[in-house]
């Protein structure tokens, strides 16, 4: 898999996206699990294999709930806690391998710090503006319905949205899963901000020497959520993520 793909192209798969409502007006967009939707996500399990061929599952992830907010979220990788996180209105534990990240929240329930150095900043509107890391700055780019479009590392619109398949969970599907990286497992609960739109389609490494495209594959269920997307790497390799949902009381 390549590595740090949210920093070398921008959320690899921001499969992102606001709950429009059926009135005439557009809800705002809430972002990952605290966003405007109907549903909330339960449980990511993950599946890998090279060439579409013989999928195996590698890992699941579980959201719990306080009401209505997040809790805690585990990973369980080979069916050993590989990951924990601990969640209150100020902060995110996260333990893994006897280390722990603290992430700090500011009023919105979005990340702005965390006790490596990282520095997340977001725009007013509530989406992610750049990250700061060991003295690097990488910044993002939305279109004019803040979906989001490219990075300042490859500096061109290179997130893709060619059909305009509404991402009515509010989630991020990143190919970053199955690297078992705690930024993919965060957004998808919505700590990173708002999240685009629609579902990306392609991500494209234009400007980088002989990468081909990456593509998403989705699968709807009758409401219009994603229960499962294939991601096709340009590597040969590909991941199958499946999302369980439960309808919001």
């Amino acid at each position: 898999m390549k590595t740090n793909r949210f920093f070398t192209a921008i959320l690899s798969v921001a499969l992102c996206m606001n709950f429009v409502s059926c009135g005439d007006d557009e809800e705002e967009n809430g972002g990952g699990i605290n966003g405007n939707s109907e549903k909330r996500l339960t449980k990511i399990e993950i599946y890998t294999a090279d060439y579409q061929t013989d999928y195996e599952h590698e890992s699941t992830i579980e959201y719990e709930y306080d009401g209505s907010k997040p809790s805690r979220i585990v990973l369980d990788y080979d069916s050993e806690v590989y990951t924990t996180f601990e969640i209150s209105d100020k902060e995110i534990k996260a333990w893994h391998e006897g280390e722990t990240t603290t992430y700090t929240l500011n009023n919105n329930g979005h990340i702005v710090s965390d006790n490596q150095g990282t520095k997340y900043n977001y725009y007013n509107e509530g989406y992610l503006k750049s990250i700061e890391e060991d003295g690097d700055l990488e910044t993002f780019t939305y279109d004019n319905e803040w979906n989001m479009i490219a990075s300042s590392y490859l500096a061109v619109p290179n997130i893709l949205y060619p059909d305009k398949i509404l991402n009515k969970g509010n989630l991020y599907i990143f190919d970053g899963f199955e690297q078992y990286d705690n930024f993919a497992i965060l957004a998808t609960a919505g700590f990173f901000g708002k999240t685009s739109k629609y579902l990306v389609q392609e991500y494209n490494y234009a400007g980088e020497e002989d990468e081909e495209p990456d593509y998403f594959e989705y699968k709807l269920d009758e409401d219009g959520y994603v229960k499962e997307v294939k991601v096709l790497l340009s590597t040969g390799e590909s991941d199958i993520y499946k999302y369980t949902y439960e309808n919001i009381k």
